[in-house]
């Protein structure tokens, strides 16, 4: 299997901090969201290679990272400057995978998200499923949920419908931007793209793959934050800092 990271955003709604570092590499409790991303990736074993997709403007930033990074797992660092179609994320996707010759499963992952559940548990749900997966959160806010994409799954958690930024969500299962992708089903990303469709998100994505084929829903209850402003970013540094001094006692 290999391991896609998304790393394309410029993050506009926390600048200044963001204007020169890509969000992927804030620090929180003292390690970048990176590091974060790969304690969790680097136990799945199944994973040999992780490909890292990022914009041309911190593309430097990113190669420094990788100089830095001493784990297990092979890292390929692609811009996606060098894309000739460059229209939406699914085109980068398709370009990361011929450009990489991908012939696996792939486990397409947000780099600047903060969460605590376990990419294993993850890989696990996947292996036992047999089919294309997503990763879901329970938020018990309605109103807070109305930001989000929001799915509904059935008692083997297929998801059933998925809409975003529903004015009446009709559960409480955020989908979240981690995904596990079949190498059976990577023709799929060919024929969302030959349709017309054009998506900066990989959500719009799923949200069509799931009226096309399977998928599941690995619900979790443990915490995951994509950082979209400052006072939220400051809130979650300040909060795992706090943790981070307190295990250390």
């Amino acid at each position: 299997m290999k391991a896609i990271i998304l790393l394309g955003g410029y993050a506009t709604r926390l600048y200044p901090i963001t204007l020169n570092m890509p969000k992927a590499l804030l620090t929180v409790g003292g390690q970048t969201l990176m590091d974060h991303l790969f304690e969790k990736l680097d136990k799945v074993d199944a994973i040999d290679e992780a490909i890292l997709l990022s914009n041309d403007k911190f593309y430097y930033q990113f190669q420094q990272w990788t100089k830095k990074y001493t784990g297990p797992k092979k890292i390929t660092l692609i811009n996606d400057n060098d894309n000739p179609d460059r229209s939406c994320i699914i085109a980068n996707l398709i370009y990361t995978i011929k450009t990489c010759k991908v012939k696996d499963d792939i486990m397409v992952l947000a780099g600047d998200h903060y969460f605590k559940f376990e990419l294993t548990e993850f890989y696990d749900f996947f292996k036992e499923k047999d089919n294309d997966c997503c990763i879901g959160d329970i938020i018990e806010d309605k109103i807070y949920l109305k930001q989000f994409g929001v799915g509904t799954v059935d008692e083997d958690n297929v998801l059933l419908e998925m809409e975003e930024k529903p004015e009446e969500p009709k559960s409480n299962n955020r989908i979240l931007a981690f995904y596990i992708y079949k190498k059976s089903s990577l023709p799929m990303l060919e024929k969302y793209k030959k349709e017309g469709n054009s998506t900066p998100s990989p959500g719009k994505y799923l949200a069509w793959l799931y009226k096309n084929k399977p998928v599941h829903v690995f619900l979790t209850n443990k915490e995951c934050h994509d950082i979209g402003t400052i006072p939220v970013y400051e809130a979650l540094d300040k909060r795992v800092t706090e943790e981070v001094k307190k295990n250390k006692k």
